[in-house]
C-alpha cells in the first residue's frame, strides 16, 4: 500500500502542472472518463487529479512539518458543514439561483485552475485561494470537505459505486488510526464498506491500518452488488448521456467527420475558388461563472450564421455541457431567447447573454 501512496503523489503532482491541466481539459472525452469511473469506483478526480486538493494536501503536510496540531471541528457541527456543499450544488445546478453567483466567483479550486492555465485573477479571487490554503494548515481539506461543489458533484454520482473499500470486522482491532488517516473525516472503523459520498480512495486509512488485510479496496459485498450495478449503471447513463450526448454528438463526431471528408478532397479543394464568407461579425460579452464569456457573432442578411467563443475563462467540464447545445440552439431558433443548459447554468446564461450583446450591436448598426 506505501506504493499506492507513492504513485498517488506522483499522478497528483503531474497533474498539479500547469502543461498537464491544460492538456487534460482539452481531452474530448476526458470528463465523460471521469464521470463513469466515479460511478464505478468513486471519486478518484478528487483524490488523484485535482489540482486544488493537492496543494491542501502539501500545505497540510507543511503544517505538520511545523508541528501545527490539526484541530477538529466538532461531530454535530462537522456534520451540518458536510452538507454544505451539497447544498450550493443543487443551488447553483439545480435550482439556478442567482444570489450565491458573486459568491461562487470566489471558488477556490476554480481560481486556481485559472492561474494554472495562465489566466489573470483579481485579488480577491486570490485571497480565496490563500485562505483555504491557510485553513488546510489547521484543518484537514476544508474547501474539500465542505465547499466543493465539483467534490459534490462526483460524491452524488459516486453512492452507487460497485468498487469500495471494505473492512473486515472480524480482524479489525478497533484501533481508530483509519479514522484519523482520513483526510475527509470519516469514521471508516464504523464501516463494512466505505460508501461515503465525501470518499476520494486516497487508501491512506489502508496504510495505516496495522492489521493486513482488515481494510481493502474491491467489489461491494454481494448482496449489494447486483442493486448498486443496476444503479450505478442507470444513473451513469442518465448522467452522461444528458450533460454530454448533445455537444459530444453534435459537435465532436460531427467536426472529425467533417475534417474526414475536407481531408479526402484537399487536391479538389484547391482546385476551386475559396469560399467568400459575407458575415459581418458582432462581438459581445458577459459575466459567465468565472468571469467574462467573449462571443463572435457573424450575420449575413440578417440571419445568424456563426457564433464562436472567442474567450472564456470557464471550467472545461461546464463550459463543454453548455457551449453546443446553446450555440446550436440560438442557430435553429435565429434567436437568443433560448434555453439553459441544467449543470451549467451560469456558463450558459453567460454565452445567451454575450449572443444578445452581440446581437444589440447589430441592431445598432444598421
Amino acid at each position: 500500500m506505501k506504493k499506492i501512496g507513492l504513485i498517488r503523489k506522483i499522478i497528483q503532482t503531474i497533474a498539479f502542472l500547469p502543461i498537464t491541466v491544460i492538456a487534460l481539459n482539452n481531452q474530448t472525452y476526458f470528463s465523460v472518463f471521469i464521470l463513469i469511473l466515479t460511478a464505478i469506483g468513486g471519486a478518484f478526480y478528487c483524490g488523484y487529479l485535482c489540482p486544488f486538493g493537492f496543494l491542501q494536501e502539501i500545505v497540510s503536510i507543511i503544517g505538520n512539518k511545523l508541528k501545527i496540531k490539526k484541530k477538529t471541528v466538532p461531530p454535530k457541527l462537522n456534520s451540518i458543514l458536510k452538507l454544505t456543499r451539497y447544498i450550493l450544488y443543487i443551488l447553483v445546478t439545480v435550482l439556478s439561483v442567482s444570489a450565491i453567483f458573486i459568491l461562487l466567483r470566489y471558488d477556490a479550486r476554480s481560481n486556481l485552475y485559472l492561474v494554472l492555465i495562465g489566466k489573470q485573477i483579481n485579488y480577491a479571487m486570490i485571497i480565496s485561494v490563500i485562505m483555504f490554503c491557510t485553513l488546510s494548515l489547521f484543518y484537514k481539506k476544508p474547501f474539500c470537505n465542505y465547499f466543493c461543489i465539483k467534490g459534490a458533484e462526483y460524491g452524488l454520482l459516486s453512492i452507487f459505486r460497485v468498487f469500495s473499500i471494505k473492512r473486515n470486522t472480524k480482524s479489525c482491532v478497533n484501533c481508530k488510526l483509519c479514522d484519523r488517516a482520513c483526510e475527509m473525516g470519516i469514521t471508516v472503523s464504523t464501516c463494512n464498506s466505505v460508501n461515503s459520498m465525501n470518499c476520494i480512495n486516497c487508501f491512506e486509512c489502508i496504510k495505516k491500518c496495522p492489521i493486513k488485510n482488515t481494510l481493502t479496496f474491491g467489489l461491494v459485498q454481494p448482496n449489494l452488488l447486483k442493486k448498486k450495478v443496476a444503479f450505478a449503471v442507470l444513473i451513469g447513463a442518465i448522467y452522461v448521456g444528458a450533460l454530454h450526448s448533445d455537444y459530444f454528438l453534435k459537435t465532436s463526431i460531427v467536426d472529425a467527420n467533417v475534417k474526414a471528408v475536407e481531408t479526402s478532397k484537399i487536391v479538389e479543394e484547391t482546385t476551386k475558388e475559396p469560399e467568400v464568407d459575407n458575415a459581418t461579425y458582432y462581438i459581445g460579452e458577459a459575466n459567465g461563472y468565472n468571469d467574462l464569456i467573449k462571443v463572435k457573432v457573424g450575420i449575413e442578411e440578417g440571419v445568424i450564421t456563426k457564433i464562436s467563443i472567442v474567450d472564456h475563462d470557464e471550467d472545461w467540464d461546464w463550459y463543454t455541457k453548455a457551449k453546443g447545445p446553446i450555440i446550436d440552439a440560438i442557430l435553429e431558433k435565429q434567436s437568443a431567447d433560448v434555453d439553459t443548459v441544467s449543470g451549467a447554468t451560469f456558463t450558459s446564461t453567460g454565452i445567451i447573454e454575450a449572443v444578445k450583446k452581440a446581437l444589440e450591436g447589430a441592431e445598432f448598426n444598421k
